[in-house]
């Protein structure tokens, strides 16, 4: 289910604004044939990670943002194609990180007051978030991106992609 509610409406909205301004600008730079199409297709996406019930189809959401990012970001240089890549490596290994996390938290029982298991799951979804964020080594996509792909493409799906793990991030701390 998606669940638009008063601990979620602040981040969609944050979201849409973001978008609008990229887009907006978007209109005189000509980042590209596929940027509002594609970027809002991947605005939605990333919203409806941030509404939808449980927790888990999070992290698919977020991969189908990853798989659009694609058509945004990849131009002729190979550059950007390096780095459309090594985006989508990154991101398929912190999604499975979120999914690991998650069955941990459902299957072991985490809840039921197992202290090592919730530390292992504390540490996989840590390494899945820091994917999604940027942290450092995880980051080796945005540099050949900048230098590659149009400068508001980049910006738009940099954003999304930081925006989804820092908006995950407070879910997970807030639940």
């Amino acid at each position: 289910a998606f669940v638009l509610d008063e601990t979620n409406r602040v981040a969609v909205a944050f979201l849409f604004v973001m978008a609008a301004a990229g887009f907006a600008g978007g209109g005189v730079a000509r980042p590209g044939r596929y940027f509002f199409s594609v970027g809002l297709a991947c605005v939605a996406m990333v919203s409806a990670c941030l509404m939808i019930r449980p927790f888990l189809y999070a992290a698919i959401l977020v991969e189908l943002t990853a798989m659009g990012s694609v058509w945004v970001l990849a131009t002729r240089d190979p550059d950007s194609r390096t780095a459309v890549q090594r985006l989508l490596a990154l991101i398929t290994i912190g999604m499975m990180a979120l999914l690991v996390a998650g069955w941990l938290v459902e299957a072991a029982g985490v809840a039921a007051g197992a202290p090592e298991t919730a530390l292992q799951a504390s540490l996989v979804l840590a390494l899945g978030l820091a994917v999604l964020l940027g942290v450092p080594p995880f980051h080796h996509w945005i540099p050949k991106a900048a230098s590659g792909s149009h400068p508001y493409g980049f910006t738009l799906i940099a954003l999304l992609l930081q925006s989804a793990g820092l908006f995950l991030l407070l879910r997970f701390l807030d639940s």
